[in-house]
């Protein structure tokens, strides 16, 4: 009897980390963009701001 074959185990496609971080990471890089361009932390609710995460450009939701 061998070990039990574990659902999505080394070749699961779904755990890999996603380019440029999470979404909860993107978000407060793209607040910590926007604190230190405008100095303010309340945000328009319809604002995007690009956020440059990683060398790679980004639209982050920020006023949701």
């Amino acid at each position: 009897m061998g070990e039990p074959e574990v659902p999505g185990g080394e070749d699961s496609r779904g755990s890999r980390p996603r380019p440029g971080g999470t979404a909860s990471q993107k978000g407060l890089e793209a607040l910590q963009q926007y604190i230190a361009r405008g100095g303010a932390v309340t945000v328009p609710r319809a604002h995007v701001e690009t956020a440059d995460i990683d060398g790679d450009e980004h639209a982050v939701k920020l006023g949701i």
